[in-house]
């Protein structure tokens, strides 16, 4: 049991430095590169989203979500397919799999209170389920004494079903709807006190196929003497339960990216600039690398290139291998589980604005929305010089940039974004 307010070592870390670009990662398949793409469709962004919105896959469909609507496209011709409104259910968070898009609200009759409804949306877009979630949800004063209530830390789809993590608990349901299948507790007394300090909750957490990681944080923390500390812990995707627990990191300059049986990324913003950091099953930290480096290195400056978000919607990961990219950058495979750097393009464009995995080669877009390839096993540039045929548009017209943000596979289909719109690529 930990002391009140003693500042605790959990973990020794073990920091390397190396310089790497906004993280863009792939499936990883085996086969080669198309040798180009036409444009089957472009369409402006439906209803409230933008170009950082986070896209995913749903069967062969794909689905957006915005404050008003979840939003489900043909890829082949663009076309709406279906929309579930949630603007009189207030919009709180999702997470997809292949066959389903699971929505946290907060519905009308809950209106001032937690989000406390779970709703699982079919392929079809018609509602599968909803079930309510119980328990202790997440909720902070404001300064005047009022009680605000949090969004959840994560939710993670998998194909069984769906885990939630909110205030003090960790909760799965199944694909079939029904009761909790397990509900995990920080435990507490009837004074808030628990062994990591007293007032403590989630604040963040990455849901991964075989493992959770989670951070605590506490309004009086036992482990650290300020309360922008959280412990990191890796735990079970049976039960919930620690596995393993890590250092004391900051709340402000960390955010769970990944988490796996083989190891965790977190990714944040500090003063130094943007990074990921790795550590091992152990939680033992490994590595660490910045987004950005100095400018006599002749790179530019990543401050107006933050990470979208702290877990960031256009990241993938296959097994225990990264593909990194970035802004004036070319790919880096870093290894998960050690934090080292397996290979290092040395090759192609320097701009990365987005990438994915076509079967063995890692596609990146450079500028004028133009495509490279790399063998994902190497790093060796397969081709500089992918044909994308039939883009049109301006600044003041429906495509807005001269590169694209993110780009996402599905089938034998690519869908670019920009700022403004969407793109459907068919191979040439």
């Amino acid at each position: 049991m930990w002391g009140r307010r003693k500042p605790v070592v959990l973990a020794a870390a073990v920091v390397v430095v190396v310089a790497l670009g906004v993280v863009v990662i792939g499936r990883l398949d085996g086969g080669d590169a198309p040798s180009g793409f036409d444009v089957a469709w472009q369409n402006p962004m439906p209803g409230k989203a933008t170009g950082d919105s986070a896209p995913v896959v749903v069967g062969d469909a794909l689905v957006l979500a915005d404050a008003d609507a979840l939003t489900a496209l043909d890829v082949a011709t663009g076309g709406v397919r279906w929309t579930v409104p949630t603007m009189a259910e207030q919009y709180c968070g999702s997470a997809a799999s292949a066959d389903a898009v699971y929505l946290n609200l907060r519905v009308e009759s809950e209106a001032g209170r937690p989000c406390r409804t779970l709703v699982r949306i079919g392929p079809d877009g018609r509602e599968t389920w909803r079930s309510r979630i119980e328990g202790a949800l997440p909720e902070r004063q404001s300064p005047d004494g009022r009680t605000l209530w949090e969004t959840p830390a994560a939710i993670g789809a998998r194909p069984d079903g769906v885990i939630i993590v909110t205030g003090r608990m960790i909760t799965a349901f199944s694909a079939a709807g029904g009761p909790p299948k397990w509900t995990h507790l920080i435990p507490a007394n009837d004074w808030g006190d628990s062994e990591y300090g007293r007032g403590c909750r989630f604040v963040d957490a990455a849901i991964g196929v075989d493992a959770i990681a989670t951070r605590i944080g506490c309004a009086e923390p036992a482990f650290a003497a300020s309360e922008n500390s959280a412990v990191l812990e890796l735990r079970a995707v049976e039960d919930g339960a620690v596995r393993h627990r890590g250092p004391v990191t900051s709340i402000r300059d960390h955010a769970l990216l990944h988490a796996s049986g083989a190891g965790v990324v977190t990714t944040g913003w500090s003063a130094t600039g943007a990074r990921l950091a790795f550590f091992d099953a152990q939680l033992r930290q490994t590595a660490v690398y910045p987004h950005s480096v100095p400018p006599s290195a002749g790179t530019a400056s990543l401050e107006e290139h933050r990470p979208r978000g702290p877990r960031q919607p256009d990241v993938e990961i296959s097994g225990d291998l990264l593909i990194a990219l970035g802004a004036n950058r070319r790919p880096v495979a870093v290894r998960i589980s050690t934090g080292q750097v397996e290979w290092r393009a040395d090759d192609g464009v320097d701009a990365g604005c987005g990438g994915l995995v076509w079967d063995g080669a890692l596609l990146t877009c450079g500028p004028e929305k133009s495509l490279s390839a790399y063998d994902l096993a190497t790093g060796d540039l397969e081709s500089g010089g992918i044909e994308v045929d039939g883009v049109t548009g301006t600044v003041d017209e429906l495509t807005s940039s001269f590169t694209w943000n993110r780009m996402i596979r599905v089938g034998d289909r690519v869908v670019a974004l920009d700022d403004k719109a969407l793109v459907g690529l068919e191979r040439a």
